[in-house]
Parts: structure tokens; C-alpha cells; sequence
């Protein structure tokens, strides 16, 4: 091999060096998120007339993750009996998931009813409750809160 070529071949190696260090998940890292309080609104058991709402506000209290980096938040949907194993609906809150608040119009919570088995024009419950994340991690709040909702006719 020419001189020439070695040197690239070091000099190709030397600038690949840095990436690989950033793989390196090593002891530094902490996946863990302390989860907030709890769900602030809506509060439990209240009620929502889809034809004379136009918006719902879900909120709730922030997550704290362990090495105080980024945490973002998901609501989670399911019917009356679930478990949150295999949620109805999961939407990320504001801001693409960086808020501690999501605001669904009365059409999507329709949406989320019809897939939780509420009929149209009828009264149901739906439970809620947040995941915050971080990556791949996740932990879901232990508070959960009902809704009341009556679902729009077809």
C-alpha cells in the first residue's frame, strides 16, 4: 500500500473514532422517570355531552426523568373494565408530546368512544390516564380517571 493511502486509511479511522464514543451508552445513562402526581382534568367522574362540547382539556402533573433530560407524554384511552394493556387510543399531548396538557375536539373523543364500544347517541365511560416516556421507557401514571360521555348520533 502507498504511503499516501495508509495515511488516508488512519486519517479515515482517527475521524470515525469520535462517532463510535457516541454509542457508547455506558454508566451515565438513566432511563428511569419519576412519575408526576397525578390527572388534574378532567376530574373523575365528569360528564360530556359530545354534541355541546366543542373541545376537552386533559391535563396532569409533570414527570421528572432521572437524569432531568426531556420526557414526553402520551393520554391513554380504554374502555370502562380495561387495563391499559391494549389502550381503545393513545394521543400525544401538545406540542408533540412535551406538554403536560392535550386538548381533543369532540369529534376524536367520538372517535375514542366508538372504539371503546359506546354506541352512537349513547352514555358510556371511558377511563384515562398518562404515560410519560423517555425513548423507549416508559411509566404510566397509577392515578386513573373516568369520563362520562354521550356520543354523537351518526
Amino acid at each position: 500500500m502507498r504511503l499516501k493511502n495508509k495515511i488516508s486509511v488512519v486519517i479515515g479511522l482517527c475521524c470515525l473514532l469520535p462517532m463510535t464514543s457516541c454509542l457508547d451508552k455506558g454508566p451515565g445513562q438513566n432511563y428511569e422517570i419519576y412519575p408526576g402526581d397525578g390527572l388534574t382534568a378532567p376530574e373523575d367522574g365528569a360528564q360530556f355531552n359530545l354534541s355541546s362540547v366543542k373541545n376537552v382539556v386533559f391535563e396532569w402533573t409533570a414527570s421528572e426523568a432521572a437524569d432531568g433530560g426531556y420526557v414526553s407524554y402520551e393520554v391513554l384511552f380504554d374502555e370502562e373494565d380495561g387495563d391499559f394493556s391494549e389502550p381503545v387510543a393513545e394521543m400525544a399531548s401538545g406540542q408533540n408530546g412535551g406538554n403536560t396538557k392535550l386538548t381533543i375536539n369532540a369529534q376524536s373523543l367520538n372517535e375514542i368512544a366508538t372504539s371503546a364500544g359506546i354506541p352512537p347517541a349513547s352514555e358510556g365511560t371511558l377511563k384515562w390516564t398518562v404515560r410519560a416516556s423517555k425513548g423507549l421507557f416508559g411509566s404510566i401514571y397509577a392515578q386513573v380517571n373516568t369520563i362520562q360521555i354521550t356520543t354523537l348520533a351518526e
